[in-house]
């Protein structure tokens, strides 16, 4: 029965492991962001 227990969490471990590796998604981003602009609305 033991050996039967250790045999089943070995199971469900590997299918943990198993999967293709996870690549996140490429974001792509301004050049140059317009938060340096020259008009200022002073302080909030």
């Amino acid at each position: 029965m033991r050996r039967l227990a250790i045999l089943a969490g070995l199971a469900v471990l590997t299918g943990c492991v198993s999967g293709p590796d996870h690549v996140p998604p490429e974001m792509p981003l301004p050049a140059k962001f317009n938060e340096g602009a020259a008009k200022s609305d002073g302080d909030v």
